[in-house]
C-alpha cells in the first residue's frame, strides 16, 4: 500500500525560516541565451553581451557556470572564450573587470583557425565559483584574439548560452 504525505505549508528551522538544502542540491537555476555578432581586435579579454546574474539564496552557496559560445577565427588566429565574475557591468566590447574564473591566457578554451578560417564553438562544461555572498552576482563570458587580427562571435546570429545554478553546500 503507497503513503501519501499531503501538507500546506513547510517551515525552515534556520532562524530565517528558509530550508536548509542538502549539499549537492540545485537550489535555483538562471539561463541566457545571445545571438548578435561581435568582434574584437583586442588581446586582452572585452566582454561579450552573454551575461547572466544570479542571487545566491545562502552565502555558502557554490555557482556552477557553464557557457558555450560560437566563435569565428581567421586563418593562424585563435578566438579565446572565458567567463567572469564581474566587478562591474562591461558593454560588450568593452574591457571587462573582475575574476576570471578560467586561464588568463587561454580561458576555458579557444578556437584556432589552422590554414583557413573557421568557425566553432568554445565551451565550459562547468567550473564552481565561490562568491560568497547573497548580493546580486553577474556573470559574462568575455573573449580576446591571440596572434593578433579579429576574433568574432555570435556570427551569423548562431546562439551562445551561458547557465549559471546555485549549489548548496
Amino acid at each position: 500500500m503507497a503513503s501519501i504525505l499531503k501538507t500546506d505549508k513547510i517551515e525552515g528551522v534556520t532562524s530565517s525560516g528558509t530550508v536548509q538544502m542538502p549539499a549537492g542540491h540545485v537550489i535555483q537555476t538562471v539561463n541566457a541565451t545571445h545571438a548578435t555578432g561581435a568582434s574584437t581586435t583586442s588581446s586582452s579579454y572585452v566582454a561579450s553581451a552573454l551575461n547572466a546574474s544570479i542571487t545566491p539564496k545562502f552565502s555558502s552557496s557554490k555557482i556552477l557556470v557553464r557557457f558555450s559560445i560560437p566563435a569565428f577565427a581567421q586563418s593562424g588566429k585563435h578566438c579565446v572564450a572565458t567567463v567572469f565574475r564581474e566587478s562591474g557591468t562591461a558593454s560588450s566590447g568593452s574591457s571587462i573587470s573582475g575574476t576570471n574564473l578560467g586561464d588568463a591566457t587561454w580561458g576555458f578554451s579557444s578556437v584556432f583557425a589552422g590554414s583557413s578560417d573557421i568557425m566553432a564553438s568554445v565551451h565550459c562544461t562547468g567550473v564552481l565559483d565561490s562568491p560568497s555572498t547573497q548580493s546580486a552576482t553577474r556573470y559574462t563570458v568575455a573573449f580576446k584574439q591571440v596572434n593578433t587580427g579579429t576574433s568574432e562571435v555570435f556570427v551569423n546570429g548562431a546562439m551562445g548560452t551561458l547557465t549559471l545554478q546555485e549549489i548548496a553546500q
